[in-house]
């Protein structure tokens, strides 16, 4: 194919996309003559092939890009459906687990780098790192880096065993 083989308008974004002026290609009625085009482009260097690649790449792009979309908006209408489906479940107290399979999120279990920490100051209020310590409840489950974080800034913390909160909860 060629640039004689291109619309009027096909012509004109070609042009535009080199920066082709292609006054001198225009007849009486402002229609480009494709004869006169195609030496405009030749002027300028500009080939069909360069021209083709450059619609291919951004034809490509597009869809690309629209494929990106597509995967964005899936995701997010499966997180709408996930957080109504968990809102379901949580409104209604007789629901058949087999018949309505809901991912709920489980209860976090302790890792085994989890360690217990205690409040041992006499605020009634505290928190630090993300994580609340309060009179009523002294004990809170961390992971190290977050414990060695609270160690490093304040005073009146301690590992606690988990017999110990056992005790103090009992």
């Amino acid at each position: 194919m060629s640039f004689e083989k291109l619309t009027h308008d096909e012509l004109l974004v070609a042009a535009e996309l080199f920066a082709v002026d292609l006054a001198t290609s225009m007849d009486a009625k402002k229609k480009v003559n494709p004869k006169l085009a195609v030496a405009a482009f030749a002027e300028e260097g500009v080939t069909f092939d360069m021209y083709s690649t450059l619609i291919e790449e951004r034809a490509q792009a597009v869809a690309e890009l629209e494929a990106q979309e597509q995967a964005e908006r899936e995701l997010e209408e499966q997180r709408s459906v996930n957080v109504v489906k968990e809102q379901q479940v949580l409104d209604n107290d007789d629901v058949d687990p087999v018949e309505d399979s809901v991912v709920v999120p489980r209860r976090k279990r302790p890792r085994s780098t989890d360690i217990l920490v205690k409040m041992d100051r006499n605020n009634p209020h505290y928190e630090v790192v993300g994580k609340i310590f309060t009179r009523d409840h002294p004990f809170v489950l961390m992971t190290e880096d977050e414990a060695q974080d609270i160690f490093d800034i304040d005073n009146g913390f301690r590992v606690a065993t988990p017999r110990e909160a056992a005790e103090y909860y009992s």
